[in-house]
């Protein structure tokens, strides 16, 4: 069992370049160790708490004088999407030497992952006369992903150790669902994509039996 935090990557894509935040990460596995350096699990992990802001500024038309000249406001639309993610992987291990109770190791997963999107967002105009918040439905994507890490175990006893782990992922796409616009008429646009990525720091406790 694993308890652990993950920092978002700029998600980059249809997104803007700010991370995607933290997000907690809760993950349970089960193994075999075939030697003193080898192991394999099956992890099921859920990250939860990825949130990325995406703005939009514009200008806009939002009137023509008399004269012929043309007014502009600024248009800002602005959308809140939260992410989680839950990722099945096949993860080996090598152990490398085992000093003063202590076990540094390597590791490389792979596996899919489901990514979910809930998403909100407003559209507001510098002079006033227009704003309207529209509805986004829930995206959903399933992705290959992989992650490659590094850590240590520490030997409590004969059938219990602690662990600690860095570990890079990627999760694949993510994506929005269809935005529904209602402005005096219906407008529908299509679903936005990003990539989810993260940094992520672990602890454990791994039991034999």
């Amino acid at each position: 069992g694993n308890l652990g935090y993950a920092m978002g990557v700029a998600p980059g894509g249809d997104f803007s370049k700010n991370t995607l935040g933290d997000a907690g990460i809760y993950s349970v596995a089960v193994g075999y160790v075939f030697d003193e350096h080898i192991r394999v699990d099956l992890s099921l992990d859920y990250r939860e708490g990825y949130s990325n802001e995406y703005i939009v500024q514009r200008d806009v038309v939002s009137g023509i004088y008399r004269s012929g000249e043309i007014k502009y406001a600024t248009s800002i639309d602005k959308m809140i999407t939260k992410v989680s993610s839950l990722s099945s992987m096949v993860n080996f291990y090598y152990d490398i030497a085992e000093i003063n109770k202590i076990t540094p190791y390597a590791m490389l997963g792979a596996g899919i992952v489901r990514n979910i999107t809930d998403s909100q967002g407003e559209i507001v105009s510098s002079d006033g006369e227009d704003y309207h918040s529209y509805s986004v439905s829930r995206g959903t994507n399933i992705n290959f992903a992989w992650k490659i890490g590094a850590g240590a175990q520490y030997k409590v006893n004969s059938i219990t150790n602690l662990d600690l782990r860095y570990q890079y992922v990627d999760l694949g796409k993510f994506k929005t669902g269809n935005i529904s616009i209602d402005n005096g008429y219906k407008e529908v646009s299509p679903n936005l994509e990003g990539k989810l990525k993260s940094h992520e720091v672990l602890v454990g406790v791994r039991y034999k039996f």
